[in-house]
């Protein structure tokens, strides 16, 4: 049974809502709540019957049946405030008013399966104890609810699966006949004191084997045993698939990805081991997934949480933004998420996180508590709880957060950020070597995060191993050379209760002074060099025409490409910056002409870059450069062209002389600077 309304259709038979011919992922419940309103939509519906039909008469609170009924409007296109579609009867109930015509075709069987579909079987008890019996469904029917709060996710109701129970199953026919593109199958096995659970994800197109897994828990206690193992089988499936879509959406290498495509593939970005690049190819994705669909929520979301990793700064020197103004755009975001969906865990736990950053700990803890309410399987909303009891300056509360995160996620690629919270907690507690112990294991799991070194270096200075602390430190401090004293630290990570800090001044600030390190910031030189700065014009919407592969493989070239002319003109690359290049030179002369070889290197390769120049003082400090000059040469390189290379009028007299010639381009405001400067296009 079928029934049409607008452009949706309600196809009874397949469990599934399309909009256009697009399938709209749902909740189970609220696919069923939306039949029961269009089968039933000659009369008001009350609550109770709502309740009866959807819930099973479970009790259920008002703001729960308010969020489904909200959920049920926005999918197919009404609000509270439009009522279009669905219309609230006061005191009575609610009712659907939409025009409606019931038609008895089944949907096509080659119907696409969309991305995130998924069934999960009744799970086979194995063990001859009928008490097994009733934990496998209750399995089956948790991994059904939890799996349905995957973002995107269409996922087939209980009711539907448990008609395959005890039936052989073909695969890729049970995949056609529900439309789905994942099954997963599991069995349950009593094994002495033990209860084990086998899982495996399938692919319903191919037949083939995705990932299995098994779970082991105590069967002493049923009920602990059950949340346990559901909740990490529901997270670890979380990242399978996440991993699993990505891989498909990147083979695919479409030039015209649709918004939810790219939503799935920043997030499979996020759960790959934690790196700048990964980050910044999960930026690109929900960035692009917004221009395409303004009004995605899964996308801001998912924007707004990797832009936390740079107010955080745990790779790299904080990249040069406005700290006040970067919290600011991450919270827009994040408010208007959850102004869409209140219940999002997600949203709640990325502001939950913003809040600590904010050192609004009373309020990030509330978040957390909600996102975890919602989700009680997320391990990233657990441990992001533990940092802030932590911050809050209760570290021994802290510990057993972490610890379920990672019960709930043993074999997380973001394991390191569930250890050194731990060893941090046993650090301020004054147990240097426990502390060790659980940074060892996530300076193993990820050595590109300066923090880990940071905090080892304190916790083995703090042990008495001075040598083994300064070598930590040393690492820290060739990773992120901003912070190279205790007052840096506290500038770079301002966060905490007093609480906090008198228990980091007792334990980490000991071990660190240990180590060598200052409590003051060193002294920075001065140089004159001239600063260039490259990037490639209309990058976002190259990279949207050839795919995600192709254009990392094309950065690639490119990279090679610059690096070879700053090499033949003697320029010291500082750093990249994304699709450019940050760069010095001892000569403006030799700064020139190395910007015009990288614009005629790079052309071959259908891209177009350009470049800004200005020679003056700047700071220096190990390896990275700061100061006015550097923001002067990236402002002039803004305003630059395809092929094209500006340079300030200092640049110009400086290379009088040496052959080059220049066009003025007349003055123009750059932004931090109280006078307009005149600028100049090279001719080379």
């Amino acid at each position: 049974m079928q029934f049409r309304f607008g452009n949706h259709l309600l196809d009874l038979d397949r469990r599934e809502l399309c909009r256009s011919g697009e399938p709209i992922a749902l909740e189970p419940q609220v696919f069923d709540l939306l039949v029961h309103l269009v089968q039933n939509r000659d009369r008001v519906v009350s609550k109770d019957e709502l309740l009866e039909s959807v819930w099973g008469g479970r009790i259920v609170s008002e703001s729960a049946l308010t969020s489904r009924i909200t959920a049920v409007r926005k999918a197919i296109g009404d609000t509270g405030a439009a009522q279009h579609l669905i219309r609230t009867v006061a005191r009575r109930g609610i009712r659907f008013i939409g025009d409606v015509r019931e038609e008895r075709e089944a949907a096509p069987a080659s119907s696409p399966a969309s991305r995130l579909s998924i069934v999960v079987l009744p799970f086979v008890n194995l063990s001859r104890d009928p008490e097994e019996e009733y934990f496998a469904d209750g399995v089956t029917e948790d991994l059904t609810t939890d799996l349905s709060r995957i973002a995107g996710a269409l996922v087939i109701a209980r009711s539907t699966a448990f008609t395959y129970k005890g039936k052989p199953v073909d695969v890729k026919q049970l995949g056609r006949e529900l439309g789905v593109r994942y099954v997963l199958e599991g069995s349950v096995r009593r094994a002495a004191d033990q209860v084990q659970v086998n899982v495996q994800l399938i692919d319903a197109e191919s037949g083939t084997h995705v990932w299995a897994d098994r779970f082991e828990a105590d069967r002493t206690s049923l009920a602990q045993a059950h949340s346990e193992i559901t909740g990490r089988l529901a997270w670890a499936l979380n990242l399978e698939i996440a991993r699993d879509v990505g891989r498909r959406i990147e083979r695919e290498n479409r030039t015209d990805p649709a918004a939810q495509d790219l939503v799935m593939l920043g997030w499979a970005w996020w759960h790959r081991p934690r790196s700048a690049a990964a980050m910044q190819e999960a930026r690109r994705a929900f960035e692009r997934a917004l221009e395409i669909d303004p009004g995605s929520i899964d996308a801001r979301v998912g924007l707004a949480r990797v832009l936390t990793v740079d107010l955080v700064g745990n790779f790299a020197p904080r990249p040069k933004t406005d700290f006040q103004q970067e919290g600011e755009r991450i919270e827009r975001l994040l408010l208007e998420a959850i102004e869409g969906d209140p219940n999002n865990p997600r949203a709640r736990a990325t502001m939950g996180r913003l809040r600590w950053v904010q050192n609004r700990l009373a309020e990030a803890r509330i978040e957390f508590e909600t996102a975890i309410a919602l989700d009680p399987n997320d391990s990233f909303a657990h441990v992001q709880l533990a940092l802030t009891l932590l911050f809050s300056g209760d570290p021994a509360a802290a510990i057993p957060e972490a610890e379920k995160a990672i019960r709930l996620s043993p074999r997380d690629p973001q394991l390191w950020g569930y250890y050194w919270p731990l060893g941090f907690c046993r650090l301020l507690l004054n147990e240097p070597g426990a502390a060790i112990e659980l940074l060892t294991r996530a300076r193993a799991t990820n050595p590109r995060n300066w923090l880990i070194h940071f905090l080892l270096a304190a916790a083995l200075g703090l042990r008495g191993d001075v040598d083994g602390a300064k070598g930590a430190l040393a690492e820290s401090l060739k990773r992120n050379p901003d912070v190279d004293s205790l007052a840096a630290y506290r500038a770079f990570r301002p966060w905490g209760s007093p609480q906090y800090w008198a228990l980091f001044e007792e334990s980490a600030a000991v071990g660190l002074r240990r180590a060598g390190l200052l409590d003051e910031a060193s002294e920075r030189d001065r140089v004159l060099v001239t600063v260039l700065f490259t990037d490639i014009v209309d990058s976002t919407r190259r990279a949207a025409e050839i795919g995600d592969r192709a254009w990392r493989l094309l950065l690639d070239r490119h990279d090679d490409a610059i690096r070879r002319e700053l090499a033949q003109f003697r320029g010291r690359e500082v750093k990249t910056l994304g699709d450019g290049f940050l760069a010095t030179f001892d000569g403006p002369a030799r700064a020139v002409r190395c910007a015009a070889a990288i614009i005629d290197r790079v052309r071959p390769l259908g891209i177009a870059v350009r470049a800004g120049l200005h020679t003056g003082e700047v700071e220096t400090k190990r390896d990275e450069v700061g100061g006015i000059a550097v923001n002067i040469a990236a402002r002039i390189a803004e305003l630059a062209g395809g092929g094209e290379i500006l340079v300030s009028g200092t640049v110009r007299d400086l290379v009088a002389g040496s052959g080059l010639a220049f066009d003025d381009r007349g003055d123009h405001a750059l932004k931090g600077l109280p006078e307009p400067m005149r600028l100049y296009a090279a001719k080379v």
